[in-house]
């Protein structure tokens, strides 16, 4: 706790008096370029205490929030009650106009009736205060302290929160548009919406945020950026994060169920037991149109049916990803590593695959009409049943693939190796595989270049019957 200030050292709404940085609660580390630096929590955010009083910060999350109480240095019971059919907090005619909230760091913020003012609070000591509903548009609260605080349906959009400590805080149904949160400390704190009141964090700013364990179920973060974040554990399922920017961000275990994420920037993020699927078990899965996934750790994800349609996964790592239904059509996979990845019946139509590492992936059903796999290696390869129709296959390396039932029409594999392949019941109509190496293939049942198909009668292999 810092000093006692003088009496007349007062902070008012809109203007804090005596709240600078030199009275940064304990969790803001003032360093020498007067540039204060976030001491780091621990994942459940336990940072260091600036109450010598336990009781003042609630253990876990109120779960009413007519019944969050304040305590000796928070709202007194003269405070604003706060209307859940309006969503407005209010004093009723027997309430004074306003009244203080008193902390180490702050010694008097004053608030008006009805909160309807900005605030400049930085540093200031907010914890387990309840503003619900409290109107903090452009407030700056650098620095506050707003561990276990309540601000359901609070309006706080183009607030500064930069090194806010918001450990736990409930933030339900609240409008944070534009607000900035970079180097926030806000593990487990509460964004859901509340009601049919969405929680609204379009174009916020949370760079280098600890956000691990954060409930942001339903919310809308389009535009928002949250680079280097912390989200381990996030409940980010029916989130709208549309054009979000997530470069190196941390979603290890995150639940992105349902969520919107087209044309987001997920550039090196990292994804280790993220929760792609959809809860309701309908063939819908994560959207992710034209995002950015290049060099992202995709190892192990499970992104059924997902659509990833003009994405670009350039250098990404899909290691023993399942893709099943998937549609990345249009997507690059320049360098993108497909080691035992399965792609049951995605489509691929249009990609590229000439720099991809695809060993023991499995492609048992795709669909890679129009693909470029000019020179690939797919030795030993599952491709039973997929669509190669009109793809190019220039050198492939298709030796002891399997190919059964597959459809190769118009598929260009000149100078391909096909050594050992089974094309059995493949459909190779007008294809070309001039110069290409067709030992020990097996043609049972196979419609040949020139239409004639393998009887084992008067036709026995397709070697007679190329396509000029």
């Amino acid at each position: 706790m810092s000093a006692a200030l003088p009496c007349f050292m007062i902070c008012f709404l809109p203007v804090c008096i005596g709240c600078d940085s030199s009275n940064a609660p304990s969790h803001i580390d003032s360093t020498e370029d007067g540039v204060p630096d976030i001491i780091e929590e621990d994942a459940r955010g336990s940072g260091p205490d600036t109450h010598s009083d336990d009781s003042r910060a609630p253990d876990g999350v109120v779960d009413d929030v007519d019944s969050a109480q304040t305590t000796e240095t928070a709202v007194s019971d003269a405070g604003p009650d706060f209307d859940e059919d309006s969503g407005s907090v209010g004093l009723d005619a027997q309430e004074v106009d306003t009244f203080q909230v008193v902390g180490p760091d702050c010694p008097a913020l004053q608030y008006g009736s009805g909160w309807n003012m900005p605030a400049q609070a930085q540093y200031c000591d907010l914890a387990g205060v309840n503003l619900s509903g409290a109107d903090l548009t452009g407030a700056d609260l650098t620095g506050a302290d707003l561990l276990d605080a309540t601000l359901d349906r609070s309006l706080l959009s183009g607030a500064t929160l930069t090194r806010a400590r918001m450990t736990r805080a409930r933030l339900r149904g609240a409008e944070l548009g534009n607000a900035t949160m970079n180097h926030a400390l806000m593990s487990e704190a509460r964004f859901e919406s509340l009601g049919e009141k969405r929680t609204i964090l379009v174009r916020a700013s949370f760079e280098d945020a600890n956000m691990s364990g954060v409930i942001l179920q339903g919310a809308d973060m389009e535009g928002a950026i949250g680079n280097r974040a912390n989200l381990r554990g996030a409940v980010l399922s029916n989130t709208t994060m549309v054009s979000v920017q997530l470069a190196n961000a941390r979603l290890e275990d995150a639940d992105l169920s349902n969520s919107d994420l087209t044309r987001a920037i997920l550039v090196g993020a990292t994804f280790s037991g993220a929760i792609w699927g959809d809860a309701t078990g309908a063939l819908a899965g994560p959207q992710l149109r034209e995002a950015d996934l290049s060099e992202a750790d995709l190892s192990g994800a499970e992104l059924l049916y997902a659509d990833l349609r003009s994405s670009n996964l350039s250098r990404a790592n899909l290691t023993r990803a399942s893709m099943e239904g998937a549609d990345l059509s249009d997507a690059v996979l320049a360098e993108t590593v497909l080691v035992q990845a399965g792609f049951l019946g995605s489509n691929l139509s249009r990609i590229s695959l000439r720099t991809a590492f695809i060993d023991n992936a499995s492609f048992k059903y795709a669909r890679l009409i129009d693909a470029d796999l000019d020179g690939v290696d797919f030795e030993e390869g599952e491709l039973t049943g997929a669509f190669l129709n009109g793809a190019t296959a220039v050198g492939a390396n298709f030796e002891r693939a399997r190919m059964s039932g597959s459809k190769l029409v118009g598929t260009k594999a000149n100078a391909a190796n096909l050594l050992g392949a089974d094309l059995s019941w493949a459909d190779l109509t007008g294809a070309s595989l001039s110069q290409a190496t067709l030992s020990g293939v097996d043609w049972t049942g196979a419609t040949c270049p020139d239409g004639a198909i393998v009887t084992g009668s008067a036709v026995w292999s397709c070697e007679d019957h190329l396509a000029e």
